[in-house]
């Protein structure tokens, strides 16, 4: 089995042999070779041409040297089955061949195929491949008369070669592929030409597919496409000259053809439908199968389908709602073919949001061109690439391809009014319009207005629209309806912000249905948000007003905000509750609230879709033009304001219990002050979003420190660091009487007072705290003269030096612990 990277690495080892080739004989092959190779043991006695790049790999086996005057060839394991022979001089051809995997994806492999003359027992006569017979010059011409070329049935191989050239540059094709449809076009019809004074490419050409070894194989394999539509062309007119003529003999006769071209209309429209992300309905709302082939009435119901998916899909992505949707698809009608599959993007309005499909597939057929024609830096850009062009012959082949795409849009459009009298609900469905933005812009600069830019000139709503102010903004309007006798307004797909890269200025302009939505989005869409501070400093409510556009701006904010901190405690693992601000969001309309939260900046109560604005949306329809007007004027899912509120990413935090336990883990030092475990346990206490208020939060902290097993009076001392911790909350102890000593035997003013109470009576929570502090400072006075005590004794200090040694350095280790302190 191969990869991709093996078919591509002997493409690049055979480029330089194809490049020697069309150097030295003008073409791929030595003169007086008529025809194609083809398989000539899977489907012996039928020629099944090896086409693409196996074309390229084959007639690459032909030299001066080594000439096959027999086309056919054959697979090895075919030739194994068969018992054939190789002879000793045999030269293998490596072929790629891609099969369907498990998975159901392409998986390539190299074959090794050899010509028939290599075998010694090859049961067959061998072949004398004649060519430029009369019979051969009738079968060229025929299939481009078919197609619609005017070329006489006197024409030579030069006129026949540059005849189908021609019409391959009409197609679209380039430097490349033109010429080498035309070789093909011979080869296939075993017609000769005089390459010796006419190559197939010129040696710039040659020295371009030298340094790019993928513009060959690209050339073949766009040339091949073009001749397949050629010959399934002349194929349908074939069968309806048939018909014809079986029906003028009188007999019954029933033409081989497709359920849908018996119809009568669109027989010359076809679609190639590949693969969609986004499922395409038919009118029974079923899916379209992967890999089908649609002509005729279906191929219209299947583009009006797909018509009416990419404007439902522009208005999602106008709100912000994306999604996976390109599709893969070829269309032709008439003689304007897609000679390849191209892929297309719904929600990029591909037919211009016109009604009339045979339109909307003329501009789409010819918008690249039309770019070319508009855009020097694009038509530069395509020189660059291609030094063999110039400038004028661009434009002029562009201009000649319009007018031939237009002459047979027309035919359709006539068949298309037929039809959509037959089939109004088809009719209904291509009507709906997308909900696109409207500009006005001087008329002098509406001419130089790239056509990329323009869907359709609104002229019928001219009077009715309400216009900005100033270019690029929609905070203020003019006063009036109604634009300039020197504007023009006209119809666009893209948001205020892309306007700018037409470098002229443009104002937004409202619809009628536009204009109510913006009157009632500033006189009845409000925000009120009431900021009370921090959960354990917090202060007397704020509170802020916002209306219309205002609104709209300052809720996205908070949701971003929100959001973009619920992410940062995710990756935390716990939340700061301790800066971070209380509020109070309440979102109403006309008075009545549609949303209340209250929340805090990484609690993630605002994300996805906490707000409720898309069930509220689709509740009332008023609400839901409102925030569409919005929407529009913030320019669509381009606006990060728009992106922050349609976003429904909804972020789950770890529990309560996961952030506790992951704050609690960085426990302080034995050595930490009290000061220190209190910002401890406060900040274990917070990851609880349950506790609202301080004193939940405190008593939150009573309980981790009892959990931790701290005792009473520890966990006193710890309260004591707050002034305003409420003593209510710690844990009640009863404690008797005691009596303590200093350290000279006398009773200090504090002992005293603890021996006035009696024994058994209780003392109050600070009376303990105090208490437990002077013991305290006791004990680590007397462990820091025992241990500078011990210094002394190890310096051989007499009695009465230890002593004196002992005190000062007691007093030094007190002073050392305070400064640290």
């Amino acid at each position: 089995m191969a990869t991709y990277r093996d078919i591509f690495d002997t493409r690049d080892r055979l480029n330089p042999k194809i490049v020697e080739r069309l150097r030295k004989y003008g073409n791929l092959e030595p003169p007086g070779i008529y025809g194609r190779p083809y398989n000539g043991g899977a489907k012996h006695g039928q020629e099944y041409p090896l086409s693409r790049a196996n074309y390229l790999r084959l007639v690459t086996m032909q030299d001066d040297e080594h000439r096959y005057k027999d086309p056919r060839w054959v697979w090895q394991e075919t030739a194994r089955k068969n018992g054939w022979k190789l002879k000793p001089t045999a030269r293998a051809a490596q072929l790629e061949v891609y099969r369907r995997g498990e998975d159901g994806k392409s998986v390539p492999e190299l074959w090794t195929f050899y010509n028939v003359e290599d075998f010694k027992n090859y049961p067959y006569e061998p072949l004398e491949v004649k060519g430029d017979r009369p019979e051969d010059f009738r079968q060229a011409i025929g299939i481009l008369k078919d197609n619609g070329i005017d070329i006489s049935w006197k024409a030579g191989s030069e006129q026949i070669f540059a005849a189908v050239k021609q019409y391959a540059k009409e197609r679209g094709e380039d430097e490349f592929s033109a010429p080498m449809t035309a070789h093909l076009f011979l080869k296939t019809n075993y017609l000769s030409y005089d390459y010796e004074k006419n190559p197939l490419y010129t040696e710039a050409q040659l020295k371009k597919l030298e340094y790019n070894t993928k513009i060959i194989f690209a050339a073949i394999k766009r040339a091949q496409n073009l001749y397949d539509k050629l010959e399934s062309i002349q194929e349908k007119v074939q069968r309806q000259e048939q018909a014809v003529t079986e029906a003028a003999r009188g007999k019954e006769f029933e033409p081989k053809v497709p359920e849908v071209a018996r119809n009568g209309l669109f027989q010359d429209l076809y679609v190639d439908f590949a693969w969609s992300e986004t499922p395409i309905r038919n009118e029974k709302g079923e899916p379209y199968k992967e890999g089908i082939h649609l002509n005729g009435e279906d191929a219209y119901k299947f583009l009006a389908a797909f018509n009416a998916l990419d404007k439902e899909v522009f208005n999602d992505k106008l709100r912000g709602f994306m999604g996976y949707n390109k599709v893969k698809m070829a269309i032709s009608y008439g003689k304007y073919h897609e000679t390849e599959y191209r892929i297309r993007e719904l929600g990029k309005l591909n037919f211009k949001n016109e009604a009339s499909l045979a339109r909307g597939l003329e501009r789409h057929f010819n918008a690249y061109r039309i770019s070319l024609i508009e855009m020097p830096e694009l038509r530069q850009s395509l020189l660059r690439k291609n030094q063999g062009l110039t400038d004028e012959h661009i434009v002029e082949n562009c201009q000649e391809a319009n007018e031939f795409c237009s002459r047979e849009m027309q035919k359709m459009r006539a068949e298309e009014n037929l039809y959509l009298e037959m089939h109004p609900e088809i009719q209904a469905i291509n009507a709906q319009k997308a909900d696109t933005f409207i500009y006005v812009v001087k008329k002098e600069d509406f001419k130089r207005m790239p056509s990329a830019y323009i869907l359709s000139a609104q002229l019928e709503e001219s009077a009715e629209l309400q216009v900005a102010e100033k270019s690029g903004d929609y905070h203020v309007f003019r006063e009036g309806m109604g634009i300039k006798a020197d504007e023009v307004a006209f119809e666009s797909s893209r948001p205020i912000s892309a306007m700018k890269d037409s470098r002229m200025p443009v104002y937004m302009a409202l619809g009628v249905e536009d204009q109510v939505a913006f009157v009632n989005m500033l006189g009845k869409l409000k925000l009120e948000v009431t900021n009370t501070g921090p959960i354990m400093e917090g202060h007397a409510p704020s509170k802020m007003k916002y209306w219309g556009m205002s609104a709209i701006d300052e809720l996205a904010r908070l949701k971003q905000r929100d959001l973009e901190a619920a992410r940062l405690v995710n990756d935390w693992g716990f939340i700061d509750r301790k800066v971070v601000e209380q509020q109070h969001l309440v979102l109403s309309y006309d008075g009545k609230n549609l949303t209340e939260i209250t929340f805090e900046e990484g609690c993630g109560r605002l994300t996805g879709e906490a707000l409720g604005l898309r069930q509220v949306a689709e509740e009332n329809p008023e609400i839901k033009a409102v925030l569409s007007c919005a929407v529009k004027m913030k320019g669509g899912a381009d606006s990060p304001e728009i992106r922050a509120l349609v976003n429904d990413e909804q972020v789950t935090l770890p529990s309560f219990e996961e952030r506790r336990d992951k704050v609690l883990a960085a426990k302080p030092n034995s050595h930490a002050l009290n000061r220190d475990w209190y910002r401890y346990y406060e900040k274990a206490a917070l990851q609880d979003l349950t506790a609202a208020t301080k004193e939940e939060v405190m008593a939150g902290m009573v309980k981790i420190m009892e959990k931790d097993g701290l005792r009473p009076v520890k966990i006193a001392n710890i309260a004591r660091t707050n002034p305003g911790f409420k003593n209510d909350l710690l844990p009640v102890k009863v404690y008797g009487a005691s009596k303590s000593k200093s350290a000279g035997g006398e009773k200090s003013a504090s002992t005293a007072r603890d021996a006035g109470k009696h024994a058994g009576q209780n003392l109050t929570m600070e009376e303990q705290a105090n208490r437990a502090a002077r013991e305290a400072t006791k004990k680590e006075q007397k462990d820091l003269i025992k241990v500078a005590a011990k210094e002394a004794q190890k310096k051989k200090l007499s009695p009465k030096e230890s002593l004196l040694q002992g005190i000062e350095g007691g007093k030094g280790q007190e002073r050392k612990m305070e400064m640290g302190k």
